[in-house]
């Protein structure tokens, strides 16, 4: 079932993971043995468990205790953990240090052998005792050369003094504690593909909130394998909290239930109608529509320039023009009364540096939500 050969490095036993519990050595001399030449081991949990004929919850243990930092490591790398989670199993960190430490003592142990085999030869023939000192210097000198060019092909992360400092590959965002106690490191690739995925979540500020919730709640924390389904669940919630009309009425057949269309009239109606009383009412106070969309032309194009692309689509980009008031604050449209909020909250200064730097008279922002509640956001 398993194919293949696997060589323990001998430092096993004077390691820290050799104090553990005799199921968390099992389990791990088992992932050795089914390490491939990545250091990648593929299977589940329970299929694990079975092969290393230790119970579930006991291999569940020993994998957080493996992924986990431990201070008392030799390996510093990754703070001492020796796992990490990967699609389908998971990765021994270590795995590339160690096997080329084994390469290199297998071949300096054949380039030994050698020259024993033959000295016993050169021994056992007829020779001069000058020719059999000749020949055992031309074996030193070839075992010296052998040294020397494994010393050529050695990895940098297994130098005694690297080129320079190392940078990490993929930094560490957040660490959840899990039930077992261990740290469950969340990384930034995984951050990237989670923005992408929920456009309208700042995933970085939920991710800081489930980690505090997750302090503050100890009896509900999450196992090794929960912990990234309770994350999805979290982000789904708080995307579908921030519904973006304008995708829902693009993709009506994406999954996305389509409201009754007569009702769907009615209520765009009743919101022009809004729009609209609003729209007079700044007009009767000596506001003007005219020179709204053009300044917010221009404060926008700045603003493309300088926010990254999704915050851009996500906060400003649905936002629209309706009128300058008479006091010279620019009244915006946003789609629902938290866009409102963010957007001043987190440009409302630059707008407004914007529009004094292009000399566009602009004194204040409100951003007004007509749809959902006559609820102003103000910034002066």
């Amino acid at each position: 079932m398993i194919g293949g050969f696997t060589k323990l490095h001998g430092s096993i036993v004077t390691s820290s993971i050799w104090l553990e519990s005799p199921e968390t050595k099992v389990v791990w001399v088992t992932m050795l043995a089914l390490a491939d030449a990545n250091g990648e081991v593929q299977a589940s949990l329970p299929g694990l468990a079975h092969l290393a004929h230790v119970s579930i919850t006991d291999t569940e243990a020993a994998l957080d205790k493996f992924m986990g930092p431990d201070p008392y490591s030799r390996s510093q790398e990754s703070e001492g953990r020796r796992l990490e989670e990967i699609d389908g199993g998971w990765r021994l960190i270590n795995h590339e240090k160690y096997r080329f430490k084994l390469s290199v003592d297998d071949q300096r142990e054949r380039a030994r052998e050698r020259q024993r085999r033959h000295r016993e030869k050169c021994h056992g023939e007829n020779v001069t005792e000058c020719d059999t000192c000749d020949k055992s210097r031309m074996s030193l000198q070839k075992e010296k050369e052998t040294e020397k060019e494994i010393e050529k092909v050695k990895p940098k992360d297994v130098c005694a003094e690297p080129d320079g400092p190392t940078q990490p590959v993929d930094p560490i965002v957040v660490e959840f504690t899990l039930n077992t106690r261990a740290k469950h490191p969340i990384r930034e690739t995984q951050v990237i593909e989670w923005e992408r995925l929920f456009p309208a979540v700042d995933v970085r500020q939920q991710l800081r909130s489930m980690v505090a919730w997750s302090d503050a709640n100890p009896s509900r924390r999450k196992t090794t394998q929960g912990i990234r389904a309770f994350i999805v669940r979290w982000l789904s919630k708080e995307q579908d909290q921030r519904p973006v009309t304008a995708q829902r009425r693009t993709h009506p057949d994406e999954g996305i239930v389509r409201r009754d269309e007569a009702g769907e009239r009615a209520r765009a109606g009743e919101s022009i109608r809004k729009l609209r009383e609003f729209i007079q009412a700044i007009e009767s106070e000596g506001g003007t529509v005219k020179g709204a969309a053009p300044a917010w032309a221009n404060i926008l194009a700045e603003l493309k320039k300088e926010v990254p692309e999704i915050s851009f689509t996500t906060w400003l980009k649905d936002l629209r023009p309706l009128a300058i008031t008479r006091d010279k604050h620019l009244v915006l449209r946003s789609i629902n009364d938290d866009v409102a909020a963010h957007v001043l909250d987190k440009f409302g200064d630059r707008i407004l540096a914007i529009a004094e730097e292009k000399d566009l008279a602009i004194l204040g922002v409100v951003i007004r939500d007509i749809e959902v509640q006559p609820t102003s956001h103000v910034l002066l």
